[in-house]
């Protein structure tokens, strides 16, 4: 609530320094349901990181933030219909087996594992993927 008051007070505001136009409005009345979309994306995605991170390793925070990669591929994909071909696919998974390479020293990973919670892994993930459709649908309407 407080997001959705600061928001509009900040529109009002672009809007009175006619800084937002009457077509932006326009475009605002007649997809509400996309702005309702990317506003429910991104306020999911603040608490729910901020929960897991304080609950998780600082490393594995940073390795799970990886995600972002492979469900902005996947919602892109799935929302807007690109396609992406082999080489940027491969890419996609160059990416990703390098990070997984550069943080698994396998006697950290065994001190980070100890006390971690799976709910906790997954609460970031669904975090991570809520901030990469709230980018995809950002794409949409551009």
């Amino acid at each position: 609530a407080v997001q959705l008051v600061f928001y509009g007070a900040w529109m009002w505001k672009r809007h009175r320094a006619k800084l937002i136009t009457e077509e932006m409005l326009r475009f605002a009345r007649r997809n509400p349901l996309l702005l309702v979309a990317f506003g429910l994306c991104e306020g999911a995605f603040f608490p729910l990181v901020f929960y897991a991170a304080a609950r998780l390793p600082g490393g594995l925070v940073q390795i799970l933030n990886q995600t972002l990669i492979p469900a902005t591929v996947l919602f892109s994909f799935t929302f807007l219909g690109r396609r992406y071909n082999f080489r940027q696919l491969a890419g996609v998974a160059v990416v990703l087996i390098g990070v997984l390479l550069a943080a698994a020293d396998p006697s950290q990973l065994a001190q980070a594992a100890v006390g971690v919670r799976l709910q906790d892994v997954g609460i970031c993930v669904v975090a991570y993927c809520m901030q990469a459709l709230a980018m995809v649908v950002k794409e949409a309407v551009l």
